[in-house]
């Protein structure tokens, strides 16, 4: 979680430098879009590092593997099934 948290604050601060740069560069929206998808995908690749790197963390992971090839796992559509789901244990 920290290199993820670590990655968004830069990514803000970057963003925020841009905007407020005097001079104005034209960028085309489907680069942008595909920069936030690399950007979404580099901070998921650092919040599963993180997962790993961490003993209880690795733990969780196995255990979720266990729990699904058991199929000890329930399929929910809409927020409310979440909500009653996760308060149920």
């Amino acid at each position: 979680m920290f290199f993820a948290k670590q990655f968004n604050y830069h990514k803000r601060i970057y963003f925020n430098e841009v905007r407020q740069m005097t001079e104005t560069v034209s960028v085309p929206l489907p680069l942008i879009k595909e920069l936030y998808e690399h950007f979404d995908r580099i901070e998921e690749i650092l919040a599963t590092l993180e997962e790993l790197s961490d003993k209880k963390g690795l733990k969780r992971v196995e255990k979720s593997l266990k729990e699904y090839k058991k199929k000890d796992y329930i399929v929910v559509s809409r927020p409310e099934e979440i909500r009653t789901a996760l308060m149920k244990d």
